[in-house]
């Protein structure tokens, strides 16, 4: 399997990105609540994919830690967790993560031996092996909708329908 070149990296990362953005708008509109109970039926088993980059903003971690934790779950999605911190964070971060409980899936958290920098992370953080595979990226500075893992679960629900995927 060939490596993917760097521009492949960052075209995928810039949309990805760009979904992030517009999901954050509109998390709070009732077009999102209304599609996410219209869509819930059509919704197939899904594992989903969680990381989250932090460094040093502990308020900021706390609330999105806070608002993962609201979210309002779809009976057929599984969400393992990837706290990813890079080098020189608080130690205050580690305390908050050790002390994060997630019950959606698996938890991770992983420490970098040297501060790389949110790209470098975010492009090396995961790897998909198969088209089956979903991911969202979240950043310590933003807060998700109690919805984001209805939104997910549809963007994926389309994915399979169309065919339309990153891979």
């Amino acid at each position: 399997m060939s490596v993917p070149r760097q521009t492949d990296d960052m075209m995928v990362l810039q949309c990805l990105l760009m979904l992030s953005l517009v999901f954050l708008y509109l998390a709070r509109s009732d077009k999102v609540r209304l599609l996410a109970v219209k869509e819930y039926v059509d919704i197939p088993k899904t594992n989903l994919e969680i990381h989250v980059f932090a460094w040093k903003r502990t308020k900021s971690l706390k609330r999105l830690l806070k608002s993962l934790q609201q979210a309002i779950k779809p009976v057929d999605l599984d969400a393992s967790i990837t706290f990813h911190v890079d080098f020189g964070h608080e130690e205050k971060i580690r305390d908050i993560l050790d002390s994060f409980e997630w019950t959606l899936g698996k938890k991770r958290v992983l420490y970098n031996t040297f501060n790389y920098g949110l790209p470098h992370n975010i492009l090396h953080s995961w790897s998909p092996t198969s088209s089956d595979q979903y991911a969202l990226f979240l950043e310590d500075d933003v807060e998700v909708s109690p919805y984001y893992l209805f939104w997910a679960a549809i963007c994926i629900s389309e994915m399979k329908k169309t065919k339309a995927g990153l891979i």
